[in-house]
């Protein structure tokens, strides 16, 4: 009778980790990962946002091209939108050798107060001397479906 019990108790124990494991792995707990592109006749800019929680977007993949022999550059920024901050802007980066041109960087956004971002968007720009003539963008939204902040890599 003893052993009827060891087998039935490793056996419910065996089915409770079986049901653990999916739970634990649930795509709310996974990064979601988006793309923006932009195409203008002067320059072509693209962003991928890997989002790992409300508040994280890491790594942020930016890249552009100057498409146009004009005397001007094109630049990308990252703008983003969140609960306590609003709208900010962040750094221009510039591709400034001439038509053909291109440039890419990684950086990311991780507010530590948890402040949940709404939105995040690619920025492609229009600079003439370093000052911003025009720009494009493409936004993407928060993804949401967080499982309760679990999913923080900080």
């Amino acid at each position: 009778m003893k052993n009827a019990v060891a087998v039935t108790a490793a056996a419910v124990a065996v089915a409770f980790a079986a049901f653990l494991v999916p739970a634990a792995a649930s795509p709310a707990a996974a990064a979601e990962q988006g793309t923006r592109n932009i195409d203008e006749s002067w320059g072509e800019g693209t962003a991928t946002f890997v989002w790992q929680s409300p508040w994280s977007i890491k790594p942020i993949k930016l890249w552009a091209q100057d498409q146009k022999v004009d005397g001007h550059s094109v630049g990308v920024r990252v703008v983003s939108n969140s609960q306590k901050r609003g709208t900010e802007y962040f750094t221009m980066r510039k591709v400034t050798g001439g038509a053909g041109d291109t440039g890419s960087w990684e950086t990311y956004l991780y507010f530590s107060d948890h402040d949940n971002i709404n939105w995040v968007k690619l920025e492609l720009c229009l600079l003439e001397q370093g000052k911003i003539l025009e720009c494009r963008g493409a936004a993407m939204n928060n993804p949401g479906g967080w499982d309760d902040g679990n999913a923080d890599p900080f």
